[in-house]
C-alpha cells in the first residue's frame, strides 16, 4: 500500500504547527488505510526526513509526498 507524506512549510508560531498536525490526523482518519505522516520544510518539527523515516520504520515502502502550503514563499517559487 502506498503511504502519504504531507509536507508543510513550517512556522515559528506553535499554533500553526499544531493545526497542521490536526490536519494530518484528519486525513489519516478519513483514509482509513495507508499510513499518513506530516513533516515540515523548516521552522517546525518534525522535519520532512524525520517524518519519512517514521513511515519507513513503520513498514512503509512506497510514499507519495504532497506539499501543503497556503502560499508560495520566495524559496518555493
Amino acid at each position: 500500500m502506498t503511504d502519504l507524506l504531507l509536507i508543510g512549510h513550517g512556522s515559528r508560531d506553535p499554533a500553526a504547527a499544531k493545526e497542521f498536525g490536526e490536519l494530518v490526523d484528519l486525513v489519516a482518519a478519513r483514509l482509513e488505510g495507508p499510513r499518513v505522516a506530516g513533516g515540515f520544510l523548516e521552522l517546525s518539527e518534525p522535519a520532512i526526513d524525520d517524518a519519512l523515516d517514521r513511515l519507513v520504520a513503520e513498514g512503509g515502502g512506497d510514499v507519495v509526498a504532497v506539499p501543503y502550503v497556503l502560499f508560495g514563499a520566495g524559496h518555493l517559487k
